[in-house]
């Protein structure tokens, strides 16, 4: 009997702590999904308060930006000393008022220019034209400031020296002039000269200029539209857009032969006067070096020294002569390099604060030997065919 007691109480104790068991892995199935669930909800509401958060400071950002650009834009626009009126031409040109859109064509001639023409195709005033050329000019877009590129003869300004040049016959016509008024639309040059009498250019249909500044030769043509009748017979041209960069490596080389001899210069003495510098070298108070000029273009030259002594260096400064180019000063180099051969130093040396009429003399020098070596080469094909010819 106790047996049989014992017995069912150990079954009961089987099944009470089966029950239990099975009742609590229900819950904690379901204390762990809701826990679950509560997660998912809570990383969900934090998301969306972080990108709230992140979006709120970006829009603070993106607003604090844009104050401190359109700030820059208005200190821009004050040092421009812009008037009123201007910054309306401005407005009008670009077809906007926002600050951002009109900023990108002030920090850009190209964008400048790109509307400007685009402009000008709706709009043919003179007095919107000169407005239009002032304008570019204040922005800073003109060809003295080396910071943007010389893209248009527009940025042209009065005094700015064009070197000139006109083919008539099989003469090549040098001059220099300043430009003496300038518009939109048109610029004015002082025609050359002969026997003091301004020379008539109407026949011909080009003029072809250059124009120098810090860094580098520009070349481009310009269209002869008039010549004004009147006591100095001013030309009128057209503006052109088609611009060349020249550097200067790419200056005609002319081999020659001609006797020299340089005068070396401290740094000191290249900055004083030339008149100065003519007494030093009367009084023979300058090293000289004797030699010959082998080579010779508009940028520079090849010396080569006689003697077996190097006397020149590297960014040595010179002063000499070219037998044949009629300056009233001598003219001065700077060493670029310089070689040992056979024997002897071959100095390659930069043309050094040459004026405007030195290189106009040089470079009517260098025409005339190159017109006289392209007439002996032909002397010589004609030579060489009657030669052909007569052995056949």
């Amino acid at each position: 009997m106790e047996t049989s007691a014992s017995g069912a109480a150990e079954v009961l104790k089987v099944l009470k702590f089966s029950y239990f068991k099975q009742v609590s892995l229900a819950e904690e199935i379901v204390f762990y999904g809701i826990i679950f669930i509560l997660i998912a909800i809570g990383i969900r509401q934090l998301n969306k308060h972080l990108k709230k958060e992140n979006d709120k400071k970006t829009a603070y950002l993106k607003q604090d930006f844009e104050e401190k650009e359109k700030l820059t834009f208005q200190t821009l626009i004050a040092n421009l000393k812009l008037l009123p009126e201007e910054y309306r031409l401005l407005e009008t040109i670009s077809g906007s008022s926002a600050f951002r859109k009109n900023y990108s064509i002030i920090e850009s001639v190209r964008k400048f220019e790109f509307k400007v023409e685009k402009f000008k195709q709706s709009q043919d005033s003179t007095r919107i034209l000169t407005h239009i050329y002032n304008l570019r000019h204040k922005l800073g877009f003109h060809y003295k400031n080396v910071k943007v590129p010389f893209i248009c003869t527009q940025m042209l300004a009065l005094k700015a020296k064009l070197e000139c040049s006109i083919l008539v016959g099989s003469k090549t016509i040098l001059f220099i002039s300043p430009v003496v008024n300038i518009s939109e639309k048109y610029l004015y040059i002082k025609p050359p000269t002969k026997h003091k009498k301004p020379v008539n250019l109407k026949p011909f249909a080009q003029l072809s200029c250059k124009i120098r500044r810090d860094d580098g030769v520009y070349e481009f043509n310009l269209p002869i539209i008039r010549q004004v009748a009147g006591k100095e017979n001013h030309l009128v041209l057209g503006h052109t857009r088609d611009i060349k960069k020249i550097i200067e490596r790419e200056f005609e080389r002319i081999p020659i032969c001609l006797i020299s001899t340089m005068f070396q210069l401290t740094n000191r003495q290249v900055n004083l006067p030339k008149n100065e510098l003519q007494l030093l070298k009367e009084d023979e108070l300058l090293p000289e070096l004797d030699g010959e000029i082998t080579d010779l273009s508009l940028g520079g030259l090849y010396f080569t020294a006689r003697g077996e002594q190097q006397k020149l260096w590297e960014k040595n400064f010179v002063m000499f002569r070219i037998p044949g180019v009629m300056t009233r000063n001598d003219l001065q180099a700077q060493v670029v390099s310089i070689a040992s051969r056979q024997g002897k130093f071959h100095v390659n040396l930069k043309f050094f604060h040459l004026s405007d009429v030195e290189r106009l003399k040089l470079n009517k020098f260098l025409l005339r030997l190159s017109s006289k070596m392209n007439s002996q080469q032909a002397e010589q094909s004609s030579l060489d065919s009657a030669s052909t010819l007569l052995e056949v």
